[in-house]
């Protein structure tokens, strides 16, 4: 009976730490923009978004249908950014400003 107290503690203790380890957000930050134009397909922001990546110095890698891996080496830095889209709206992960910009003007 007296060793149940403080296993008991211990127990609510780990479950707390448990479920506030899992409820943090650990993914890097990310980026939506909408998509200003109208009439695009899903087909038209893909290939916009490959070439504009690519003209870029992006190395733009087909992933799923809605998404495509965007890589970038500079020197001895490389970066890599998910794209995923749709024909309304696209979402960076991890944020890249570079990135960013060059999509928005496209996409404008």
């Amino acid at each position: 009976m007296k060793n149940l107290i403080p296993l008991s503690i211990v127990s609510i203790f780990t479950m707390f730490t448990f479920a506030a380890c899992s409820a943090t957000n650990q993914s890097p930050e990310s980026y939506t923009e909408n998509i200003s134009r109208k009439n695009l397909t899903q087909d038209n922001v893909h290939k916009i978004i490959r070439e504009t990546g690519k003209k870029n110095g992006w190395i733009m890698t087909e992933f799923k249908n809605d998404t495509l891996i965007a890589e970038k080496v500079d020197g001895d830095d490389t970066k890599s950014v998910t794209v995923k889209f749709n024909k309304s709206s696209f979402f960076l992960s991890p944020s890249d400003s570079d990135l960013e910009d060059a999509l928005k003007d496209a996409l404008k």
